[in-house]
This record gives structure tokens, C-alpha cells and sequence, in this order.
């Protein structure tokens, strides 16, 4: 890691001196080099700003952008919107990640970004971008309007037009200008330039013997002739840095030297650069702890990033969504098209399940009210419809006022003493092997949320596909062979990317779907489930060696669309089923772990389709952390839950088993 920090501090100092040399540098460009030049140590803030800018790229990359419709209020997402491949690979030699990374580093040296589209030469339809660094871009406005007229691309050398309707100019908001982005750097130029004055004031100071300049003070009334034979005094034996520290000073008429700094370890400037780089960080709204500075626990970690997300990624990522927006509308003569981009800020779980519990108590929500705002299926039941509240531990319907009846004596538990349960969880545990009522709704209610995360998973893996198909068959139709389109390390960190947002999704849902049952107040916590993620993400990277075996040395474009309309149809949801029911049972683990429970069971849908090593698994108690032993074809595996890799896919294709919790 160090050596790419070095080797990102030297590269951007000689980019940016480079263009200084050559006369094409900006006055944003300036003002950062300027403050390296003042800060005496160059490394010290490139590495300050860098890691403060580097904050912002990562968020950035995380974000997921669709494409949407709005009709009367209600959005549809558009899946086969072409421009939504400009978001995996927006040209045939980068991708988006990289474009969305690189957005705030132009954004915070030069406060703006700008995309260059590629068009059809024949149909003059987008096929792609580039993004281009700032500084060669130059901007021509009419002396008679003010209006922005062209966009001119300069390498030192040549000065080439670009028409206005294929840039894409997506300006740091700047409340100085309409015309230009504000350049985040420029106002830690501002603070670097008002240490470099205190810097110098401080050497004039020392070099005077740092002893003039004091403020004297006396309770006497001293009159001309005192004071001037003082001040000759004082400049005869003590001005000078040569005669500073080497004469005692008798002073008369009650004269006395205000206490001030004599020396530098009384004037402490280090401060001073600990202020720099302190404002660096708050110029970018950046927390110490996303820069490894300062110590904080989990709630204070967890309410920085919350904090960061919700009040600066977010609402920067939004202003991204306008500009994309108002291209795609312009581009594709339609008003109602919109980019969105998935929210990075963390729900506040525990924050939710507290308002929804105090929301039911007072009859605000009903019970099914709550399970629709999380994706889950409604009760058939009555009562899952009436807002109840409790009145003196009696429960009141507020559509009649009346008191729901006193349960039968049948209804009650088996405690000798004839007490209720009161315990939430206790409904959760396994009860009795027989019960198959109980264990059918537990299956149930697994099936409802898996479904939710399974259907978003489908929608990922179907544009993964369609386009990894799109890159081929244009390669192909470029006279490139298969075995040369087909990179399987770039289709491999494409996939990834999307895994390492989907994936985690699911755990949260599984985790997200144990905590509401359990009344657990515990967030999700990713460092708990990284070897989960981990093991399953590699697991799924693997379909891309499978696809490759099954395009390779096919030639035609009719042959690989056949290919590829073969995988959707019997590859896809296989994919999607088995890599959602382990990455949710994953997160549903951890809950349990969370909630305290000391065992899970294995729990399946018990029907015809149910293979048979997981029909003598239905049932089976095993201590939480010790693995669940499956015998397929005469071999066991030990896995930790249903879909956990380790278990192979003779167990894990197609599979819908779950667990419970137990004590």
C-alpha cells in the first residue's frame, strides 16, 4: 500500500508540474502547486489531499446508476435503456468505475468533469464515452450573449473543436460562478497561503533576537524623558538576534515585559501544520477516522459514515443524476426519462424497528402495514389489518373500542406456574419436530424475503449477460475471434463490482430479515461475514470460466446469440437461486449469532422437489457454530448453513432450504 501511496503522490505532483512547464496549466492547477511549494514537504499534503479526495472516489465507485421513467409520479426502471451500458463500459478500453473514481479527483483540483461522447459515424446514435481531464479542455463564450458556444479540445499543440451537444460538463457547484466549478483545492490554497504569512512572521521574529516586538507594561506614570531613554536602551543591548539572550535588562520607572514566546518550543508550530491538515480534511468534509486519524468506537464509526453518506455523497451523487439526466432526456427526446443512483447511506435498522414498534403500540401502524413497508406478504388475518393499542395490559381494537377476548385455556402455556410467555424470541426456537403448521410458516416466511433479493439478483445477472454479449459481438464483428474478446480477468472485475454490491444487499437482507423476527437491535456488521462474502463471490466468478467453454469456437454472430440466449434460459436462474439462498442464509446466520441463539436446524420446503441428501437434513440440530454434515452420492461435506460453498454444488444448485435458530 505504501508503495502505491508514493507512487500516487510522485505521479500527481508530475502531472500537474508537467502542464506548468508546458504553459497549459489552469489557475486551479496553480494553486496546488503552489501549496506544495509552500508546504516544504510536497509529500506531507499531496498525501492529505489525495487521501481526502480518495475518500470521496471510493464512494463514488460504489455507486450504482439506472435508468428510469417517470410516468405521473410513478418510476419504472428501464433495464434495456442502452445508455445503461455506458455505466459497466462506457468505451471498449475502460470502465465506469474508473470514470466514477476519477470524478471527484477533477472535481476537487479543477471543479469540473467532463465526458466527450463517441457517436455512430452512420446513425449518429451514443455508442460510448470518454472522460477528459479538465486542463485540456478549453470553453469559448459569445462577447454578445455570455452563452457558452463551443468546447475546444488542446494538447499543447493542437486545438481541436468539439461539438457542444457530445460534452457532457458536470460542474462542482460553485456559488462564485456560473460559468465555472468551484476547485475544492483553491480554498486549502486560501488557509496554506495564511500559514506560509504566520510562517515568515515567525522567522522575522526569531531573527530580531525574539525579544523586540514585546508589549511592555508599567503601573507608573512615565513621562518622555523616561521613555525615550528606555526605548534607547532596549534597541542598543537587545535588538538583533546577534545581542538576543546575551545582556540582563534592569528596567526602572516599573516597567515589565508582557509573558510571550522566547523560543520555538514555547511557539508551537507544529500547530500550525497540524492546521492544514486538519482543514484539508474538513474542506472535503471528511471524517479522521475514513483517513485513519483519530480513534472512535462503533456507534461514533457507524454515525460518521451515516453522517458523510446521507449529507455529502448522496446529495453529490443526485447532482450527478440531474446532469445525466438532462443528457439522456435531450439525447433520446425524452422528458420523463431520469438517472437515479442507488443511496449509499446505511439504513438505521435499529432505528427503524424502534419506530415501527412504536408506531403499532400507539395504533399508528397495523402488523401488515409494517410487513408491506419491508417487501413482506400480508397476514390473511383480521387482527394484522385493525390498529390495536394496549390498554392496561388489556388489547383494544380502535375500529370498535372493544377489548379482544381472554385467550382459552387451551391457548395458554405449560408453565406450572400459569404464567405467559413474554420472551418474543421464544416463538422463533424449534419447537416440536411435528408441529408441520409452524415449520411451514417459518418456510414461508423465509421464501417471502429470499424471493425479494432473488428477483433484484435475476435483473443484475440479466444485464450482466446482455452485455457481456454486446462486448463480444462487437469484437467479433470486428474480426476478432472469440478466444480474443473474451478477456476473462476484465469479465471477472466487471462481475465482481456487481457482486460486491448485490452480494452484500442479500447478507444485509438475510441479516436485515433474522433481526426483525428476533427484535435484535444490532446492525449489520460486514467485517463479521468478509470469509462468507468472500467464499461465495469466488464461487460465482466461476460462471465466466463456464461461459467461455461453452462460446469458445463458435464464429458467426447467429451462433453466439444462440450461445448466449441459452444461458439466460437455463443457466440464469440457476445462478441467481443458488448464489441468493447462500449469501441470505449467510446474513441470516449472523443474526442468530447476534440474537444470542446457541443452535440452528435445518429447515426444508419439504415437497417432491427437495433432493434427497437435504430430506435427511430437515430437522437436524447442530450446535450454531459447528457445521451441518450432508451426505450426497456417498461423499460429506460440511457446511455451515444451506448454499454455503464448502457444501459443492451437488448440494447447493437450485437450492431453498434455510435454517432456524434455537436454545
Amino acid at each position: 500500500m505504501k508503495i502505491i501511496d508514493n507512487l500516487f503522490e510522485k505521479s500527481l505532483y508530475k502531472f500537474l508540474k508537467t502542464y506548468s512547464n508546458s504553459g497549459n496549466l489552469t489557475t486551479y492547477d496553480r494553486s496546488f502547486v503552489d501549496i506544495l511549494k509552500g508546504a516544504g514537504e510536497q509529500k506531507d499534503y499531496v498525501g492529505a489531499i489525495r487521501d481526502a479526495i480518495e475518500v470521496h472516489s471510493f464512494y463514488f465507485s460504489k455507486a450504482k446508476f439506472r435508468v428510469y421513467k417517470n410516468v405521473n409520479g410513478k418510476t419504472e426502471e428501464l433495464i434495456e435503456h442502452p445508455f445503461n451500458q455506458f455505466f459497466k463500459r462506457p468505451n471498449s478500453i475502460s470502465t465506469w468505475w474508473e470514470y466514477a473514481y476519477k470524478i471527484p479527483v477533477y472535481w476537487g483540483l479543477w471543479g469540473v468533469n467532463y465526458f466527450h461522447v463517441k457517436r455512430n459515424v452512420i446513425t449518429n446514435d451514443p455508442i460510448g464515452f470518454q472522460q477528459i481531464p479538465p486542463s485540456l479542455i478549453e470553453k469559448q463564450y459569445s462577447i454578445r450573449t455570455g452563452v457558452l458556444e463551443k468546447y475546444f479540445y488542446v494538447d499543447g499543440v493542437n486545438k481541436i473543436p468539439l461539438n457542444i451537444k457530445d460534452i457532457i460538463e458536470i460542474k462542482y457547484p460553485n456559488p462564485y460562478s456560473e460559468r465555472d466549478g468551484f476547485a475544492i483545492v483553491n480554498s486549502v490554497a486560501d488557509q496554506k497561503t495564511v500559514n506560509y504569512l504566520q510562517m515568515h512572521y515567525m522567522k522575522k521574529f526569531f531573527e530580531n533576537g525574539g525579544f523586540m516586538g514585546l508589549i511592555f507594561t508599567t503601573k507608573q506614570e512615565m513621562r518622555r524623558v523616561n521613555f525615550d531613554r528606555t526605548l534607547e536602551m532596549l534597541e542598543n543591548k537587545f535588538k538583533g538576534k546577534d545581542k538576543a539572550y546575551k545582556e540582563i535588562g534592569l528596567f526602572d520607572s516599573g516597567l515589565e515585559p508582557v509573558k510571550a514566546s522566547y523560543s520555538i518550543k514555547d511557539m508551537d508550530i507544529t500547530e500550525s501544520r497540524k492546521l492544514t491538515k486538519e482543514d484539508i480534511f474538513q474542506t472535503w468534509k471528511v471524517a479522521d477516522v475514513m483517513v485513519g486519524r483519530g480513534t472512535m468506537d462503533r456507534a461514533g464509526n457507524e454515525a460518521a459514515i451515516y453522517q458523510f453518506t446521507s449529507g455529502i455523497i448522496d446529495p453529490l451523487l443526485s447532482f450527478i443524476d440531474s446532469s445525466l439526466s438532462l443528457f439522456v432526456q435531450k439525447e433520446w427526446d425524452d422528458g420523463s426519462l431520469e438517472i437515479i443512483h442507488d443511496t449509499l447511506a446505511p439504513k438505521d435498522v435499529q432505528a427503524q424497528l424502534k419506530y415501527y414498534d412504536n408506531m403499532t403500540r400507539i395504533g399508528g401502524l397495523t402488523i401488515n402495514e409494517v410487513r408491506a413497508y419491508e417487501g413482506e406478504n400480508e397476514f390473511p388475518y383480521e387482527l394484522c389489518d385493525v390498529p390495536l393499542i394496549n390498554v392496561g395490559g388489556a388489547i383494544v381494537r380502535l375500529d370498535t373500542g372493544k377489548q379482544i377476548r381472554v385467550e382459552n385455556e387451551t391457548d395458554k402455556t405449560n408453565d406450572p406456574n400459569g404464567a405467559k410467555r413474554s420472551d418474543l424470541r421464544e416463538d422463533l426456537l424449534v419447537k416440536v419436530v411435528g408441529d408441520e403448521r409452524w415449520l411451514d410458516l417459518k418456510w414461508k416466511q423465509f421464501n417471502s424475503r429470499h424471493g425479494i433479493s432473488l428477483r433484484r439478483f435475476e435483473k443484475t445477472l440479466k444485464r450482466y449477460f446482455g452485455d457481456q454479449e454486446r462486448r463480444i459481438l462487437e469484437a467479433v464483428l470486428n474480426n476478432y475471434i472469440v478466444e480474443q474478446a473474451f478477456n476473462l480477468e476484465n469479465e471477472n472485475m466487471i462481475l465482481y463490482q456487481l457482486l460486491e454490491i448485490d452480494l452484500w444487499d442479500i447478507m444485509r437482507d438475510g441479516h436485515k430479515f433474522g433481526s426483525f423476527q428476533f427484535d435484535l437491535g444490532i446492525d449489520f456488521n460486514k467485517e463479521l461475514l468478509i470469509t462468507e462474502f468472500d467464499k461465495i463471490s469466488n464461487t460465482t466468478l466461476k460462471i465466466n470460466d463456464t461461459t467461455y467453454e461453452s462460446i469458445k469456437g463458435l464464429k458467426t454472430e447467429s451462433e453466439l446469440q444462440k450461445a448466449y440466449r441459452q444461458i439466460k434460459e437455463s443457466r440464469l436462474d440457476n445462478i441467481a437461486i443458488t448464489t441468493t439462498t447462500g449469501a441470505f442464509n449467510a446474513g441470516l446466520l449472523q443474526a442468530m449469532k447476534d440474537a444470542g441463539f446457541n443452535k440452528k436446524t435445518w429447515l426444508t420446503m419439504r415437497d417432491s422437489k427437495v433432493r434427497d441428501a437435504h430430506k435427511f437434513m430437515d430437522g437436524v440440530t447442530v450446535p450454531i457454530d459447528e457445521p451441518f454434515e450432508v451426505e450426497a452420492k456417498g461423499i460429506k461435506y460440511l457446511g455451515l448453513y444451506p448454499g454455503d460453498p464448502i457444501l459443492g454444488a451437488i448440494n447447493n444448485v437450485n437450492c431453498r432450504c434455510t435454517i432456524l435458530g434455537g436454545e
